[in-house]
């Protein structure tokens, strides 16, 4: 039996905090292992109207990387540059923000923006460089 099939038996079965966002992730990781980034994109938009995974941008940046990596449509991408940079503005004002620069270049690469995936490139160094600092200075 498929492990995530299990796992969504029990979240039926048993009533959890946040079942609704975990079902929602055990469904986004089935159309993730299928390949199809155009269901992916429709069923992320559906999740974030209401907001079940606002919790937990790592797994945000997964989706929205794998989007990046396999839609080639412009306003998806579009639409999605603008979500992700959202994202990263929010993260830009916690003490560990999640790095979403990466994704922002992609797209912006795909969008046929090169200076500006330039630009988002040496964001991400940076960004990553400043969380390894703060993550070696607490060890």
């Amino acid at each position: 039996t498929d492990s995530l099939q299990v796992l969504q038996e029990l979240l039926y079965r048993y009533e959890l905090k946040n079942s609704s966002a975990y079902l929602t992730k055990i469904e986004m990781a089935k159309i993730k292992r299928e390949g199809d980034a155009q269901k992916m994109y429709h069923y992320l938009s559906f999740a974030n109207k209401l907001k079940l995974l606002d919790d937990d941008k790592a797994f945000l940046k997964e989706i929205y990387a794998f989007i990046a990596d396999h839609i080639e449509d412009d306003a998806i991408l579009s639409d999605c540059f603008m979500q992700v940079n959202s994202l990263q503005e929010q993260e830009n004002s916690r003490r560990l923000p999640v790095n979403f620069y990466a994704i922002l270049s992609q797209l912006s690469k795909k969008l046929g923006k090169k200076e500006e995936a330039e630009f988002f490139d040496e964001l991400f160094q940076r960004l990553e460089k400043r969380n390894n600092e703060k993550i070696n200075s607490v060890r």
